[in-house]
């Protein structure tokens, strides 16, 4: 049922909007400066934190709206009347290169492979002039590249122990040091339970056992292996079928009813259940917020 013509849904989206930016602009003080606008700076180099103080999981906030915040730009200026179109086009690829930039800037290298990875999505998808969208893509990583050489801590964290070992040798990459102790302590956790795993949030207590690999964490640090060990098996295909499937009727939808914040949230969640790539733990307040508000939009009713 619709209630008032979506009007709540289009004032959150804005409102979501709206604290990106604001969001945005903090972390780039906080680059420039070293502390944010309330003075709360990142324990590690390299790194940003913004308004969640010590939690340094800004990227992953950041990943679940910057597409909503560039959909509802873009048709912001869709519904305005420029007398050139051009001018209009530069004002969204520039906020595109900005919100890239401090998404590059903030330093979380899993969530900023996930950003770039739908933001190239969201170019193809929405905006159809390819060899513009290839610039783009391509002033981007030239920007990423020019600041990940000039500067000591992101040449350390992008390249040093991230993108060279990846390239050399990434099987042998995947199961390095800090993550790789997790994967191997989640394998382990798996092996003993296969079928239905320690349950959820059960993780922790079992993998400090002795019996288990040195340095486990409190959850595994990728999706994929914390189903396993925590689902086991059985929970692991039930969530596998349930995400591929609730992507496949989303994207059906979203070719009926062309909503765009549906198919922003279609590419988030995408994101979310890559393969190999390092993440937060799904079974938490934080991270279970952002994935089931983007869903929310996946399995709306709003008319086009």
């Amino acid at each position: 049922m619709e209630i008032e013509d979506n009007k709540y849904y289009d004032f959150i989206i804005k409102i979501w909007t709206i604290i990106i930016f604001f969001i945005s602009f903090d972390l780039f003080y906080e680059f420039y400066t070293g502390k944010n606008t309330l003075g709360f700076t990142a324990e590690l180099p390299g790194r940003l934190v913004g308004f969640l103080k010590d939690e340094m999981k800004i990227g992953h906030l950041y990943s679940a709206f910057i597409l909503i915040a560039l959909s509802t730009t873009y048709q912001f200026l869709i519904n305005k009347k420029f007398n050139n179109n051009i001018f209009k086009d530069f004002i969204f690829y520039f906020v595109l290169l900005f919100l890239f930039i401090i998404s590059f800037l903030i330093g979380e290298r899993a969530n900023f492979i996930r950003i770039s990875l739908i933001l190239i999505l969201f170019l193809n998808i929405f905006l159809k002039n390819y060899k513009v969208n290839l610039s783009i893509i391509f002033i981007c990583f030239t920007v990423f590249t020019f600041i990940t050489i000039n500067n000591e801590r992101f040449t350390q964290r992008f390249w040093t122990t991230f993108l060279s070992p990846l390239i050399n040798n990434p099987t042998k990459a995947l199961f390095t040091k800090p993550y790789g102790d997790h994967y191997r302590a989640a394998l382990e956790v798996n092996d003993r339970n296969k079928l239905f795993g320690v349950g959820l949030r059960n993780y922790a207590n079992e993998a400090s056992r002795n019996i288990y690999a040195k340095n486990s964490s409190v959850h595994p640090h990728q999706l994929y292996f914390e189903f396993l060990a925590e689902l086991g098996w059985v929970g692991f295909f039930i969530f596998l079928f349930f995400f591929f499937y609730s992507l496949y009727l989303g994207t059906v939808s979203y070719f009926k009813d062309k909503n765009s914040y549906k198919m922003c949230a279609i590419l988030f969640i995408f994101s979310q259940i890559l393969p190999f790539i390092p993440s937060g733990s799904f079974f938490t307040t934080y991270g279970a917020t952002l994935f089931w508000i983007n869903y929310a939009l996946i399995v709306t009713n709003k008319k086009n």
